[in-house]
């Protein structure tokens, strides 16, 4: 989430024989799309909490379960799956928000 927007979406995947899917523990990251009830969630999650940039991690399941909000998220495996440039991204919003006198 960068500035209330859901830019990219990953599903993690464990090493075989671990539980843990970070992608700095093994695991492998693969791009989701994200859709409206997903994108609608993460953007709220990150508003209740403040947060102008954020991971926020789904359980999926019979329906989605936010399991984690993170306020200072890892993006290589985001990036390396999706293809988009997050640092860059994230780089334009502070940017135009420096603009717009927002701190």
């Amino acid at each position: 989430m960068i500035g209330g927007e859901a830019v990219a979406g990953m599903r993690r995947r464990p090493p075989s024989g671990d539980w843990r899917s970070n992608v700095a523990r093994g695991g492998k990251a693969e791009a989701v799309r994200v859709d409206r009830d997903m994108g609608e969630a993460a953007a709220r999650a990150a508003e209740v909490l403040g947060l102008e940039y954020a991971g926020v991690d789904f359980l999926i399941g019979d329906g989605l379960m936010i399991n984690e909000v993170n306020a200072v998220p890892e993006f290589k495996g985001l990036m390396q799956s999706t293809g988009v440039d997050v640092p860059g991204l994230l780089a334009d919003y502070l940017i135009e928000a420096a603009k717009r006198g927002v701190n």
